[in-house]
């Protein structure tokens, strides 16, 4: 497959890879020895591209990262992950306290007690509150008491 080019692809102000492209329209990330002096003899310009949202390439090639924007993100998508695994949980759990609901509305014995049914509520709240904690990367997850 023929090069027809290449580009530092910055994530942050100083990080890079090399990336090459092909006549095919695809393309890698990386240089191994075997392609090294292709790219260091490239007679082309090697533009640099932003290969993160918060990399900025001005005109003249000025590479800069927005590190506050790049945290705030990272915070955010560890706040989504959270939620969505406390969802789970509440989700794998909610059909025990709806049974014995039910079994109470009914009037027939419980499978729990109540004592249990409490936990189980105790449990569903401490998830709920898990946001919060501070540190969406040092959450404590409650764990159930039957």
């Amino acid at each position: 497959m023929k090069t027809i080019g290449f580009q530092k692809r910055y994530t942050t102000d100083k990080d890079f890879v090399i990336v090459e492209m092909f006549e095919d329209g695809t393309s890698r990330a990386g240089i191994d020895s075997e392609n090294y002096e292709t790219y260091k003899n490239w007679p082309g310009k090697i533009p640099n591209t932003s290969g993160s949202p918060f990399v900025y390439i001005d005109e003249k090639g000025n590479v800069t990262y927005d590190s506050a924007g790049a945290a705030t993100a990272t915070t955010a998508l560890a706040w989504a992950q959270v939620r969505s695994q406390r969802d789970g949980l509440i989700t794998a759990i909610t059909w025990r306290a709806e049974r014995f609901e039910r079994q109470k509305a009914a009037n027939i014995p419980t499978a729990d007690t109540a004592a249990q049914y409490l936990g189980v509520l105790l449990y569903i709240q401490a998830l709920r509150d898990i946001t919060k904690q501070n540190d969406p990367h040092k959450i404590i997850w409650p764990v159930i008491t039957l």
